[in-house]
């Protein structure tokens, strides 16, 4: 039974103004673009069926450019720091790199153990990066307002911007982190079977864990983003909420 996940939302009440991305070199528009809210907001648009994870966040990049956000006043506050930062299956490779978890099936066990929370109530699961005894999550130099593993930050940080954002890039974010932790959520089972040992559980209340219980997600046997279409990512109501097709429907 995959969990789904509640998040904060931002009432945004402008309305978008400007298209923010052109096309890559050669006149070719890019399969998801990001588009001006008002004054300093975003929104995400997809213009491309065949449109990836790889294409979203390659588009995100140019949020800070487009929109004048900077990372810089961050640093004395770290808000987004602090409280729950959940994992998903892409920060795997990263954070094992990053952490030196080491490589193969025991690499998973290893690394929830010793950096990260996992929490069940009964067939829920939820996988998050651990705190220290402030809340703050342990990879923060406090100290400085920076993230001692920055190339290797997940998934929910690398997609995080302190700006309004429109009910698309809302939901479709949301959608990719329910989703990526639902596949993370079946490989920590299914490492768990492979070595014969208890899945690593920090926090418990009646739980009910069976593999059964959590199928292959669109992440299933797909390593690279680039290879995760969005279209079989969310919802059809969704899609609708974010497709600017092109007029040859590709």
């Amino acid at each position: 039974m995959a969990r789904r996940y509640l998040w904060r939302r931002k009432t945004v009440h402008e309305a978008p103004v400007t298209v923010a991305e052109g096309g890559p070199p050669g006149g070719r528009r890019a399969p998801v673009t990001v588009e001006l809210l008002g004054g300093d907001g975003f929104e995400i648009a997809v213009t491309g069926a065949g449109a990836t994870v790889g294409h979203y966040l390659a588009a995100l990049e140019g949020v800070p450019a487009l929109t004048g956000w900077s990372a810089a006043p961050c640093r004395t506050c770290c808000r987004c720091c602090r409280g729950r930062i959940p994992l998903t299956v892409m920060d795997l490779k990263p954070l094992f790199r990053a952490t030196d978890a080491g490589r193969g099936v025991k690499a998973l066990p290893a690394f929830l153990a010793r950096h990260a929370w996992v929490s069940v109530r009964g067939r829920a699961v939820d996988v998050t990066l651990r705190t220290d005894e402030d809340g703050y999550c342990v990879f923060l130099d406090r100290s400085g307002g920076l993230c001692r593993i920055y190339p290797a930050r997940p998934l929910v940080c690398r997609t995080y911007f302190c700006l309004p954002q429109g009910p698309g890039a809302r939901k479709l974010r949301a959608a990719l982190v329910n989703a990526g932790m639902d596949e993370l959520v079946r490989r920590w089972l299914a490492a768990a079977l492979a070595l014969r040992i208890p899945p690593v559980v920090h926090e418990a209340e009646e739980p009910s864990l069976r593999l059964a219980d959590w199928p292959p997600t669109v992440f299933g046997g797909r390593r690279d983003p680039r290879r995760v279409y969005l279209r079989e990512l969310v919802s059809p109501a969704l899609w609708d909420l974010l497709y600017r097709g092109h007029p040859d429907g590709t």
